[in-house]
């Protein structure tokens, strides 16, 4: 398969891949969106109970910083098959969508991939169970606009290159910003898993901001101990909701003190030695973690440390920083003290920032909430481990080798069935006809997926804010702006990643 075959299809009528007309014509719709008007149909749900979506969002269920990235929504799409395929698409100018039609390895030896070029979404989830990993590489994204979901990314001790990061957002010569990474696994790195920031020697203006890292699981890295780098000039970037895993450092560390601002809410820690180290000069959140002891007790008294770092900042003051931390706890019964003397001497009594969207919930809910809502999922064998050893306080930290813990699973190249997708358009025939839907480029009024029907009309004025002061899906108050917000296609890409589960919408 060439890597731009999907739109070169002589059968569609659009540039795009957009339905024919015709599919699905017959089949009865169970939508209210479906009557033009926008009216009910029996046994619909009206406007009045259904869940307003509100704006218009990376995807329904984005949070944070990077939640409104636009990735590369309108753009063409593009089937990816192989490795040098994602390459190439990753390179490629313009909108684009990566889209997967088998599951498997994509394997290569040649370091880092690089997102060339801005407009990029890659979902992931489209790809059969088991899903996508990416073996002996590391992503780096160094444009503007880029959503990535429900994909493995671990390098492994066949990557050619030392230093090798999972994941990073990476600017040497432009400005980033609106970047979204949702649902990754990332393990086996050669120094931290993920990174964010600008690189050395890059000019002192440039700055990633914008940036959500949300439900990913991050674990094991094999050759430096770290989890996740916050480097310098970063200016606004949300870590939540995700879950850390057999990783004794950097959970998260900021270094250099440039003024970063980033907040690190509703996270799971498992199994650390030095955990959350935030340095002066910094604008910092950390509200409403879980932290969890391993087999081995981390020799580190403190869970979180605010310090000067002489190496990097020789010259900064603790006054410098401001800080907020709360309803972060104790998973357990580890011995860790949560606050070093210098956190305790320093914080604040409010939030350090008051432009975040995100609204941490309890604290309490963490393990009920994360735990079956983290990483590529897709049946991932590495993942369903390290959750095993999260749930029973099992495993090892400290590994220099996948190999120790078993090694890269067989990860079969499974396809989609024949018929799947018969004319094309990246929907499922099956998804088109249970919906009505005679063209995937349409926005509907209203839609219903299970047992839940949405509101897809765009509202202004109103917030991501619950009645009991937590960021929720559902969009608060507001008032009709006119428009829609998601097409179908993109509610159907939604709809396989899990963003319309009865879970996620209390």
């Amino acid at each position: 398969m060439g890597l731009f075959a999907c739109d070169e299809d002589s059968s569609d009528d659009s540039s795009d891949g957009s339905t024919d007309a015709s599919i699905g014509r017959d089949a009865r719709p169970i939508d209210a969106s479906s009557d033009p008007d926008g009216g009910d149909r029996e046994g619909d749900a009206g406007v009045d109970s259904a869940i307003v979506l509100g704006e218009l969002k990376a995807f329904p269920t984005a949070h944070g910083y990077g939640a409104y990235s636009a990735g590369g929504r309108g753009g063409r799409v593009i089937e990816v098959s192989s490795y040098e395929e994602l390459r190439d698409a990753l390179y490629a100018e313009g909108p684009r969508i990566v889209v997967f039609p088998r599951s498997g390895l994509f394997e290569s030896t040649a370091s880092f991939l690089t997102v060339r070029e801005p407009e990029l979404t890659i979902l992931g989830q489209t790809a059969p169970a088991p899903g996508i990993t990416l073996k002996g590489i590391g992503l780096t994204v160094s444009r503007s606009e880029v959503v990535l979901r429900g994909f493995a990314i671990r390098p492994g001790s066949s990557a050619d290159e030392s230093g090798l990061d999972c994941v990073r957002v990476r600017t040497s010569d432009e400005h980033i910003s609106n970047v979204i990474f949702d649902h990754l696994s990332v393990s086996w790195s050669d120094d931290e898993n993920m990174s964010v920031g600008a690189a050395d020697g890059a000019d002192g203006s440039l700055t990633v901001s914008d940036v959500t890292v949300q439900h990913c699981l991050s674990a094991e890295p094999t050759g430096s101990p770290y989890h996740f780098l916050v480097g310098r000039r970063v200016d606004g970037l949300s870590l939540v909701r995700n879950l850390y895993v057999h990783g004794p450092n950097r959970i998260p560390e900021n270094t250099y003190g440039r003024g970063e601002r980033y907040e690190f809410s509703n996270n799971l820690i498992f199994d650390y030695n030095r955990a959350t180290t935030v340095t002066t000069v910094s604008h910092v959140d950390v509200i409403g973690n879980g932290f969890k002891e391993g087999a081995v007790a981390p020799d580190r008294l403190f869970n979180v440390t605010f310090s000067v770092n002489s190496i990097e900042n020789p010259g900064a003051s603790l006054e410098d920083a401001e800080i907020f931390g709360t309803d972060n706890v104790q998973i357990g019964d580890g011995e860790s003290t949560m606050y070093n003397e210098r956190w305790l001497t320093h914080a604040r009594a409010e939030r350090a920032l008051d432009d975040s969207i995100y609204t941490p919930f309890p604290a309490a809910e963490l393990e009920a909430r994360l735990l079956d809502d983290v990483g590529q999922g897709r049946g991932d064998a590495v993942d369903q481990r390290l959750l095993d050893d999260y749930r029973a306080g099992t495993g090892q930290r400290n590994i220099s080798d996948e190999s120790q813990v078993g090694g890269f699973p067989a990860i079969p190249t499974n396809t989609h069935p024949e018929g799947h997708d018969a004319n094309g358009n990246h929907v499922a025939d099956a998804f088109e006809a249970e919906h009505g839907i005679t063209d995937v480029d349409d926005k509907p009024e209203l839609f219903t997926i299970g047992e839940l029907t949405f509101d897809n009309r765009a509202y202004a004025g109103g917030s991501y804010v619950g009645a009991d002061g937590h960021t929720v899906n559902e969009y608060q108050g507001g008032t009709l702006a006119g428009g829609r917000l998601y097409t179908w296609r993109e509610i159907y890409w939604a709809d396989l990643a899990g963003d319309f589960d009865p879970a996620k919408w209390p």
